[in-house]
Parts: structure tokens; C-alpha cells; sequence
């Protein structure tokens, strides 16, 4: 498949609220700013997330649900976030069960009789850990649909470390523009988007990220995207936001098949601005585990229990602290987990650089 414009690498942005956790509730920020309409067709693996929330009483007319995007990487399996697979409000944090599924359209589905399949298997990485406050770490998960996605036939590959290590090594200039993202989040008008939404982005190399973040530790599992130079017509900056949790990173490496380096995970609350970068799980460091899925040797999950961690300072204000919203199946409105940094950390980003 076609890209729509040349670049080396894409990337996908998954961003929160003002905690570093789902945003599954109160305050609603911008979709991809200064992004595009997608093209139908142009990325037929690119999958919408209906999450029913497992605190959601069972049996009523409201069905509340969270919104996270994903990628098809073969006809049986979706690649995600894992924050997208729990509310993090209840104690101890429930697991979703009941995940719905679109692909191949760009257009939202209206209510939940509009996704196509829905998710016979969760399978979540077993170092991640939902209890953890101290930020996003082993941010990944892969769902088994129920039903084979047979009419998408090709679909993105999956990077290795030597295209991040390329990427660490490009200039400025030839980092400029090289990423793109995705997502159906919120809108700058209140209302989630109803058509998905694509924007360029620059690729931040870890160091600098890390010098960004400030207390926030980038590690190796993890790769950063921000847009550096927006075009004057991008008067809130080019950026994702609210509602991109769980979608693809993708480079081209000169074939039809886009490669995907990373799944949007978290990033601060203020969005649009490049310091600090958006964060995204580093897809190449999971490749052994994503293989040992797929072929069914990978070791089961074994059951969390609550984290020691620290109960205050900046830590803990990373903590994944969203709540749910009630809404009506009938008028399908789903939130989107993304992750927000507090201000105090953005504010010594910004004096730092």
C-alpha cells in the first residue's frame, strides 16, 4: 500500500489526561491539531477500539466505553496500548473483557452495532503493570479478533531496532516531518472526530526527550514524536491528543509497506506544543514478544498485585488516574485514553531547554 507522502518514518501519538492515565472522563482536549482528513482506503489496518468499561453496570441502557486505536498486523491480531485494556479508577484496576472492533473505514462508527468483530482474546504484556504510578512502561497488548479481518489483505510490518538506531542518528532536518499520526480523538469543537484524523510529526531522539521529561524517565522501551515547526496555518501547533492511546508509529523503508516503530501512549495534557515530545511504546523492542504470541509459545500473564511506590511527588501525580463516562449506545460518543504530564514537569522542560 502507498503512502500518502514520502517520509522515512510515521509515528502515532497516544497522550492523556492531566495524570498520565486513560482519559476516560472530564476534561476533554483537541484531536490531532492542525492534522488532515484521511483518505478511505489509505490505511485499511488501522482499527477503532470500543472498550466497554468493566465498572460499567451490567444490564443498563448506558454502556460506558472507552475509545483507543490499534493496528491490524495480520488478519487475526490487533496491535495496542495496554492502558487501553484497564480502568485504573477502580481498586484494584479492572480488566476490560468486551472490546468491539473496526477497521477498514475511516469513518467512526455511530453506535456499537457498527463495529465489525470484537476481541476473542486479550492478551496483555506481562511486565506491564496497571498499578504501577510512575508513568507507562511495557505499554502494549495484542487482541485475537473473533472473526478474521479477511478483506484487509496487507498490512503494515513491524520495525526492527535498526530502523530507531537510524532514526537516532538523522539531523534536525531529516527528522523534520518524518513521523505521522492517527486517531479519531477528541475535537477541538467538543465532539470526539468523526473522520480520521492524520498529521506529520517530527522524530525526537531519546536523549533530548529524556532532557525534556525532566523527572519522567524515556527508557529504551520507549520513542518520542513532537512537531517542531508547524506551518503557520497550525495555530495550535500539530500534535495528538485526547483519544489517540493505542495507535501506530510507522516508517517506509523505500517498499509499499509502511513499518511500524511505535503505539501512542502518553504525553502531556497541553497539547500542540513540542517540549515535551508525545511518547510511544518502542515497537522493535517487542518484536521477540509479539512473535512468541502470534506462534502461542508466549508465557500467560501472571495476576498483579498493588505496586510499592511512592504516594506523592512527581511520581505519583503520573499516576493512571482517569474515570469513565456514561454514555448512551445509541449516541456512540467514546473517549480515547491519552496521558498528560503534570505542569510543574512541563514548566522545568521548558526552563531546562
Amino acid at each position: 500500500m502507498g503512502l500518502p507522502r514520502q517520509f522515512a518514518v510515521l509515528t502515532l501519538l497516544c497522550l492523556s489526561s492531566v495524570t498520565l492515565a486513560p482519559a476516560h472522563g472530564a476534561n476533554v482536549a483537541p484531536y490531532i491539531y492542525g492534522g488532515d482528513d484521511a483518505e478511505q482506503g489509505a490505511w485499511p489496518w488501522m482499527t477503532l477500539l470500543a472498550v466497554i468499561d468493566p465498572a460499567a453496570p451490567p444490564g443498563g441502557r448506558q454502556v460506558r466505553v472507552f475509545r483507543c486505536g490499534g493496528i491490524l498486523i495480520n488478519q487475526d491480531y490487533v496491535l495496542t496500548a495496554a492502558h487501553c485494556l484497564f480502568n485504573t479508577d477502580e481498586n484494584p484496576p479492572l480488566q476490560a473483557q468486551d472490546i468491539r472492533i473496526a477497521y477498514n473505514q475511516i469513518e467512526a462508527p455511530g453506535s456499537l452495532s457498527g463495529y465489525q468483530t470484537f476481541a476473542a482474546e486479550i492478551i496483555i504484556h506481562p511486565d506491564y503493570d496497571e498499578y504501577l504510578h510512575s508513568g507507562l512502561s511495557d505499554d502494549i497488548a495484542l487482541l485475537r479478533l473473533d472473526t478474521p479481518a479477511s478483506v484487509v489483505t496487507a498490512f503494515p510490518a513491524l520495525a526492527s531496532q535498526t530502523d530507531i538506531n537510524t532514526l537516532e542518528l538523522l539531523t534536525e532536518s531529516e527528522r523534520d516531518d518524518i513521523a505521522l499520526a492517527l486517531g479519531w480523538g477528541q475535537t477541538e469543537g467538543g465532539g470526539v472526530a468523526s473522520t480520521l484524523q492524520q498529521v506529520y510529526l517530527d522524530y525526537i531522539p531519546r536523549s533530548e526527550c529524556n532532557q525534556q521529561w525532566g523527572g519522567v524517565h524515556i527508557s529504551d522501551k520507549m520513542i518520542c514524536a513532537a512537531e517542531l515547526y508547524p506551518p503557520e496555518d497550525a495555530s495550535h501547533g500539530q500534535d495528538t491528543c485526547f483519544g489517540d492511546s493505542g495507535g501506530p508509529l510507522l516508517i517506509e523503508t523505500g517498499t509499499e509497506t509502511p513499518v511500524s516503530i511505535g503505539i501512542t501512549s502518553f504525553g502531556t495534557s497541553e497539547c500542540g506544543s513540542p517540549v515535551p515530545p508525545g511518547v510511544y511504546t518502542n515497537v522493535p523492542y517487542y518484536r521477540d514478544w509479539i512473535d512468541a504470541v502470534l506462534d502461542g509459545s508466549a508465557a500467560p500473564r501472571e495476576p498483579k498485585s498493588p505496586t510499592d511506590g511512592p504516594t506523592s511527588g512527581p511520581e505519583a501525580d503520573m499516576a493512571r488516574t482517569g474515570s469513565s463516562g456514561g454514555l448512551s449506545i445509541g449516541g456512540l460518543l467514546l473517549l480515547l485514553p491519552l496521558l498528560a504530564a503534570r505542569r510543574q514537569s512541563r514548566r522545568a522542560s521548558r526552563s531546562a531547554r
